[in-house]
């Protein structure tokens, strides 16, 4: 199992001041930053989960068509 941090280290001590983080942070580059933490195991076959603010980044991830080199 891998759980990166795509906050790298913030942490919100109320679901509004992550839902701020998560803002100010942008879908764009938490996708691109879970992305980039999936690479280097995207060959073997992953199965991605999310949860709390990360359910959106995980639910997206299928509809990503680019190769990580592709789009980041």
């Amino acid at each position: 199992m891998h759980v990166p941090d795509l906050f790298e280290g913030h942490t919100a001590a109320t679901v509004e001041e992550g839902a701020a983080l998560k803002d100010k942070i942008g879908k764009e580059e938490l996708l691109r930053r879970a992305i980039l933490a999936a690479a280097p195991y995207s060959e073997r076959g992953l199965v991605y989960a999310g949860f709390s603010l990360g359910g959106s980044v995980a639910q997206t991830w299928p509809w990503v068509t680019r190769r990580p080199a592709d789009c980041c």
